[in-house]
Formats: C-alpha cells, sequence, structure tokens
C-alpha cells in the first residue's frame, strides 16, 4: 500500500510539473506569435490586390489562417492549465445566443473551406448568462474538431434553452470515434491515434 501512495504521489507530481512546463513554455510562444501574424497582417495590407500579387496574398492568407490555428492551439494550452489549477476566473454576462453562435460559425469558416464542410445553425434567440471567452472557447473547439474529422460533410451546430440552461449540440457526418474509445474523450491529450504518422493533428484537449 504505501509503495502505491509513494507511486501515485510521484505521478500527480510529475503530472503537475508537466503542465507548468507545457503552460510556462506556451505563454512564451504567444508574445512572438503575434507579432508574427501583426507582420503578416501589415504585408498583406500593403500588397496592391492585382494578378500580378495573386500567389504571395494567397500565401500570406493562408500563413494568417495557419497562425490563427497554432494561437488557438496554445489558448487551449493555457485554459487547460489555469484549469487544472482552479485558477480561471469567470466573468458572467448576458449574452444574445444568435451573435454568439454566428461569431463561432465566422471563426471556423477557413476550417470549413479546407475539407470542403458545410456548416448549419439551429437555434432560436434569447439570453444566457455565462462567461462569453470561455462559451466561445467550448463551441470553437467543438465545431473545430467536427471539421477536422468531416470530409465534404455537413456539421450541424444546434441550441436551445431548457429549464434555465443552455444546451449545445454539435453533430457531423465525419468519421466518427470508435465505441471501445467514448469513455477516453475527456482524457487530457489523448486521441484515438496517438502515433507520429497519425492523419489528424491536434493535441488532445480540444
Amino acid at each position: 500500500t504505501s509503495e502505491l501512495k509513494v507511486a501515485l504521489e510521484s505521478s500527480e507530481a510529475a503530472n503537475k510539473y508537466k503542465s507548468q512546463i507545457v503552460a510556462t513554455v506556451s505563454h512564451e510562444m504567444i508574445a512572438p506569435l503575434h507579432t508574427i501574424q501583426n507582420c503578416l497582417e501589415t504585408s498583406l495590407d500593403a500588397l496592391p490586390d492585382n494578378p500580378n500579387n495573386h500567389v504571395l496574398r494567397e500565401h500570406h492568407q493562408r500563413a494568417l489562417v495557419r497562425s490563427d490555428e497554432l494561437n488557438d492551439l496554445i489558448n487551449n494550452i493555457l485554459i487547460h492549465g489555469k484549469l487544472e489549477a482552479n485558477s480561471v476566473k469567470s466573468t458572467l454576462l448576458p449574452l444574445a445566443l444568435i451573435p454568439l453562435m454566428r461569431a463561432c460559425a465566422d471563426k471556423i469558416t477557413p476550417y470549413l473551406e479546407r475539407n470542403r464542410n458545410r456548416l448549419r445553425l439551429l437555434g432560436d434567440d434569447g439570453t444566457v448568462v455565462s462567461d462569453q471567452m470561455m462559451l466561445n472557447q467550448v463551441i470553437n473547439n467543438l465545431l473545430g474538431n467536427a471539421c477536422k474529422f468531416t470530409v465534404n460533410g455537413e456539421i450541424t451546430l444546434k441550441w436551445w434553452l431548457e429549464a434555465g440552461y443552455l444546451v449545445i449540440e454539435v453533430a457531423d457526418t465525419g468519421c466518427g470515434i470508435p465505441k471501445p474509445d467514448l469513455a477516453k474523450i475527456f482524457d487530457s491529450f489523448w486521441q484515438v491515434d496517438m502515433s507520429m504518422t497519425r492523419t489528424y493533428g491536434g493535441i488532445g484537449i480540444g
């Protein structure tokens, strides 16, 4: 029993240390990434929109999309670290549902276009009291995963109010998750395919 206790304490300490390292490294990546994004945006604005610059503008836009993806990944890691440390502070405000959902839909447009997917929004307007940043994070993670694992398909974002709660449902026509792996979907840094040659990217905390 004492050996198991020591092993458990060592494992917990290692996980805590790993989370701290990951969060620190991720935080340090934010500043240079934002500088890269600002330079790309400034350069793109300075490029005349004419046929001679078509290829250059296309490369700039593609680089901006990928830098936005990297920014989202880093933010996911930082939020994950705060959640583990119980240091997330919520700011609760009344939020209009349709503008919120449309903003999330606009955010994932590049992901939709990459795999040629269609997005449907199904829900009525209303107001919910919540933390806008965290709610956006949840919805965008669900939509981002749906886009990543669906090709030439349809994704549906549906929401409704029920007994004072906001219920959000995301469905897609993608590959899905094998039933034996469903119990693991909330495990940190886990994916169905964990190999270095896996088809789908990501870090498994979406």
